[in-house]
């Protein structure tokens, strides 16, 4: 049977610039002053929580596995991550309402897309951090390659990317 994959509400918004989207919060306790006055600090946010969440966010991408088999090459990734563009062909894909189903190797949903692994990589590490901020560091440098990219990005319907590979072609 086909599992529904969805991103939870708490993974979906993270970003750098919010310091918990899941507004788990934890309250530091009181301190008492030397007059004997309680001072109720402001809740804070800490790193266990950060690393709580994280480790949630793993938890989920391995119960959600899946390999792509893009040309021959074998990409292991998660449905959440697929699903960091929705309106992507990726998104769609893993998408209950997909009419590709997988097969299983090995008890792992498995999808084969008879493309050009060449830029699967980044396509994917873009999809990773699509919720944390720019990806053009990790574009290529090269004219040529930047146009590779984006016939990939036209076919697997990932606007954010297509428009970062197109700025960075205008500054060349």
């Amino acid at each position: 049977m086909y599992p529904i994959l969805t991103v939870p509400a708490s993974l979906s918004g993270l970003s750098c610039s919010s310091s918990d989207t899941t507004g788990s919060t934890e309250s530091a306790p009181s301190k008492t002053t030397t007059n004997n006055t309680k001072v109720q600090p402001a809740e804070v946010t800490t790193s266990a929580n950060r690393r709580i969440l994280k480790v949630k966010g793993w938890a989920l991408s391995q119960s959600q596995r899946i390999v792509l088999n893009v040309g021959g090459a074998k990409f292991q990734t998660s449905a959440s991550t697929l699903q960091a563009d929705p309106s992507s062909l990726l998104a769609f894909l893993v998408s209950p309402e997909s009419p590709m189903k997988p097969y299983e190797v090995e008890s792992i949903y498995t999808y084969f897309l008879d493309r050009d692994p060449k830029h699967f990589g980044l396509i994917l590490n873009y999809l990773r951090t699509v919720s944390i901020g720019s990806i053009t560091k990790l574009l290529p440098l090269s004219f040529s390659q930047l146009e590779e990219l984006a016939l990939e990005c036209r076919f697997y319907e990932l606007e954010g990317l297509l428009k970062a590979v197109e700025c960075r072609m205008k500054d060349l």
